[in-house]
């Protein structure tokens, strides 16, 4: 049983290092915004509440929510300009270089501008298909992006 268990344990071990693990994660490649054009609406709601009442909720969401753009690139360096600190300057920017972490995505800061209290390192989270912004130290201060299309 002990022999069976060990096989077992090492062929997870194996298959989740062959496929990436945990740690690689969904592709997120790509530009995300905290204010997409379009919203993935259920049929439901467009159906309830009427497309035209759908598009005006999404135009006063987008109008509250602090603008965040992060550009995750094949050549794992990224952009990220907008509000990016509760209270800053707008719009501040910083690159530098990203890497998949278990449960989101890693930045590394290379260079920032108007940014001040934006951390060297830190992880954007993944929230099914949104990303998780932490502008500041509070929860409120999250920001979702989502991918553009």
């Amino acid at each position: 049983m002990r022999t069976s268990r060990r096989v077992l344990v090492g062929l997870v071990a194996c298959l989740l290092a062959a496929c990436g693990g945990d740690a690689e994660g969904p592709d997120v490649v790509g530009r995300w915004t905290s204010r997409p054009a379009r919203h993935g609406e259920s049929a439901e709601a467009v159906e309830w509440f009427g497309a035209d009442a759908v598009e005006r909720l999404h135009a006063a969401g987008n109008a509250a929510t602090p603008l965040v753009e992060l550009d995750l690139r094949r050549d794992r360096t990224f952009a990220l300009a907008g509000e990016l600190v509760p209270d800053g300057p707008t719009p501040g920017t910083a690159t530098g270089t990203w890497r998949p972490a278990r449960g989101g995505v890693r930045l590394e800061v290379a260079k920032a501008q108007d940014a001040t209290g934006l951390a060297s390192v830190f992880v954007v989270r993944a929230d099914g298909e949104a990303l998780v912004f932490r502008r500041g130290p509070d929860e409120e201060d999250d920001v979702l992006l989502f991918r553009e299309r």
